[in-house]
């Protein structure tokens, strides 16, 4: 607070006159602030939290609480509000569960066929405080069936009787089988042949009749470079027909024809610009177009066109004059009148394109 002394009383009431409003030396006072007064930080530390383990060494939490937070430059409290720290606990001893495994296996006991190998446990860490035991004490052995290499197996087979003849005139062919009935394996000796493999030897009866042989050869060259011509093929007979056997198609010599078209003729691309269209724009200089318009496309080697098909060229056009519309604004504010209270601003307008 801060104390006002009124003003003195200089002349006093007197023969009913109006008093005045104080006594001659009252005072009145009036509420005044300067600076904020600091406000020390009130806090503490809470009770510490359960420990974080049922056995072996844990830790525990106690949480700082900000009742009444620093200000004005006031002391600051030794934490922030909700910090935490922590502090070593402990109960029990916890359980130790055993730790061991089984190593690899060992050598198999027989280089071919089927063995036995053998693997040791061991123990690294032993169970205590009630921990879980290993599947197996420390040293422990167990074994498994092993087969390196498979014992070699010799291949066991021969050839089976020969079959009929294959023809019944002439001079024909007979076949006999080989059969493996033991396969060899594992670098075991192989058969003198595969499994399902022939041999065959000749056999003979009458004669028999010959069937003609003949073919017709390749064509030979198109009678025409381009466009559909003619070419030809003749009959060679390579074997003739004997004791009764079937005539050739056709005699030795003999020809025949067909068309043929090699490459297609040039076809040279037919085409025009056509006339040009209205103009871009009503006033001023514009542009119009004209299209390209391909009839004939060129073909095989043909000339192509002075243009593709689709393709437009413009050129310029021009009618009359078109209208300027006039162009300004207004500039920015200047500074107002006045540097408090209510005052005036004006902004200027501009033209920068006068209208034609």
């Amino acid at each position: 607070y801060q104390r006002r002394v009124h003003g003195t009383v200089s002349v006093p009431d007197s023969f009913g006159g109006a008093a005045c409003i104080a006594d001659d030396g009252a005072t009145r006072s009036q509420e005044c602030s300067t600076n904020e007064c600091p406000v020390d930080c009130v806090g503490s530390y809470g009770a510490f939290d359960s420990c974080s383990t049922s056995c072996g060494t844990g830790s525990q939490t106690q949480t700082f609480i900000v009742s009444v937070p620093s200000a004005f430059d006031g002391a600051s409290c030794i934490a922030d509000n909700g910090a935490t720290r922590s502090q070593e606990c402990s109960t029990n001893e916890c359980p130790v569960d055993c730790v061991g495994n089984y190593g690899t296996f060992g050598a198999c006991s027989t280089s071919c066929g089927t063995g036995s190998q053998t693997q040791t446990f061991t123990v690294s860490v032993p169970d205590s405080f009630g921990g879980a035991a290993c599947i197996a004490d420390d040293g422990a052995t167990r074994s498994q069936e092993c087969s390196t290499n498979e014992c070699p197996v010799d291949c066991i087979g021969s050839y089976g009787a020969f079959g009929s003849c294959s023809t019944s005139c002439g001079t024909g062919s007979q076949t006999q089988t080989f059969i493996v009935s033991v396969p060899s394996a594992f670098g075991g000796a192989l058969c003198i042949a595969d499994n399902g493999a022939t041999r065959s030897q000749e056999c003979s009866t009458n004669e028999c009749p010959v069937d003609c042989v003949g073919s017709y050869g390749t064509f030979g060259a198109c009678s025409t470079s381009c466009g559909t011509g003619s070419q030809t093929q003749t009959f060679t007979v390579s074997v003739p027909s004997a004791f009764g056997g079937a005539l050739c198609i056709a005699d030795n010599g003999a020809t025949r024809s067909q068309e043929c078209s090699t490459n297609e003729c040039p076809v040279d691309c037919v085409g025009s610009y056509g006339t040009f269209g209205a103009c871009s724009t009503s006033c001023g200089t514009g542009s119009q177009t004209q299209t390209f318009t391909v009839s004939v496309p060129s073909a095989f080697g043909g000339a192509s066109c002075i243009a593709d098909d689709g393709v437009t060229r413009s050129q310029e056009c021009s009618t009359n004059e078109c209208p300027v519309d006039c162009v300004g604004s207004y500039g920015s504010f200047d500074a107002c009148s006045s540097t408090c209270g209510s005052g005036a601003q004006a902004q200027t307008f501009t033209v920068s394109v006068p209208s034609a």
